[in-house]
């Protein structure tokens, strides 16, 4: 269930909005966590084929088929297209098998394939998480319902979750577990092929405290720590980016902030509308029904992708949207207006 990407009936609007409700939950119930946001390196680029092969068999395909896809990808010869032609020289195929080197990996891009060949083997890593007990539990407060869960992918796009069991568990004593769950899940990437994007990955610490007259998050000071993972070529460890859950950062296309607060977001939508209304006003040649057709197959669906996971207040929707509205309605009334004057 981890895994929404090249499922269908499953969007990325909705990973973030599970996302959401965990940090509302953990919210309420004053519960400490940890969260990693990651991006696997070259998820499909480096897939090594036993082990693809050996995930796809795990979920019923037939050895005939997989033989016929892998060996094709193996024996393939690869040359570069340029301006002034296809090159002489290729790689792969027979010339690697003759020089005795491992077969090329990967599904190659643009093969149709290769998003669920990640989802099968994706699926596998997860439960490999599962098994090594790096997960957490959320349980209903009505139905008492207990959901475990390592966290929640869309594609390569995944966030690790580890929470504590009760209120009387500090962050501080969770943080050495959390590594070893960013080991784990770096070190099954690494095993099919792949592996994190020390740039692409940050992680937050989540922990409330009482100040006398309200609950506030545990900032960098008061509960310090650093997370490492290896870098992309195995050789030594680098320190990951540590965000404060009041700081917003831009996952699957929406801002979310582990405090729950939606002004980066906001300032992000209005941003983008005001962009969108600076180009309708100067664009030339449009029909009415053209102008009012643009606003509501483009940046209409901007606004509605992320809406589901925002909790912006009918106020703050109006001040998001009202410049795109009335620079749709000075284009209308332009392109009314030339029709009009021959009339009284």
């Amino acid at each position: 269930d981890e895994q929404s990407g090249s499922r269908k009936g499953r969007r990325s609007a909705e990973v973030a909005l599970q996302k959401v409700l965990t940090m509302d939950i953990l919210r309420q119930k004053r519960r400490a966590s940890f969260l990693c946001s990651n991006d696997a390196l070259q998820c499909y680029d480096n897939i090594v084929h036993n082990i693809a092969m050996l995930s796809m068999r795990s979920r019923g395909a037939h050895p005939n088929a997989l033989h016929s896809l892998f060996s094709t990808l193996q024996n393939a010869e690869h040359a570069v297209m340029t301006g002034y032609g296809v090159s002489e020289p290729q790689y792969g195929g027979r010339q690697r098998k003759a020089a005795g080197l491992t077969p090329i990996q990967g599904i190659l891009q643009g093969n149709g394939m290769g998003p669920f060949v990640w989802a099968f083997i994706s699926t596998i890593l997860i439960g490999c998480m599962h098994t090594m007990g790096y997960t957490s539990y959320l349980q209903g407060a009505m139905t008492a319902l207990v959901i475990r869960m390592m966290g929640y992918a869309f594609v390569d796009d995944t966030d690790l979750i580890i929470t504590s069991r009760d209120n009387s568990t500090p962050a501080s004593a969770l943080l050495n577990r959390f590594q070893q769950a960013v080991d784990c899940w770096e070190g099954v990437l690494r095993a099919s092929g792949g592996g994190l994007e020390p740039t692409k990955t940050f992680w937050y610490l989540i922990d409330h405290k009482w100040t006398g007259n309200k609950w506030e998050y545990h900032s960098t000071l008061d509960t310090p720590g650093d997370i490492t993972i290896l870098t992309p070529d195995g050789t030594a460890r680098t320190t990951l980016e540590r965000v404060e859950p009041g700081e917003a950062r831009k996952t699957l296309g929406i801002y979310i902030a582990m405090d729950g607060n939606q002004q980066q977001q906001k300032e992000y939508l209005r941003d983008k509308g005001l962009e969108f209304a600076d180009a309708y006003r100067v664009s030339h040649g449009l029909e009415k029904n053209d102008a009012w057709q643009g606003v509501m197959s483009t940046i209409m669906s901007t606004f509605k992708y992320p809406a589901m996971a925002t909790t912006l207040s009918y106020d703050e929707w109006q001040e998001v949207v009202r410049p795109v509205f009335q620079a749709a309605s000075e284009r209308r009334l332009q392109t009314l207006t030339p029709k009009l004057r021959g009339h009284p």
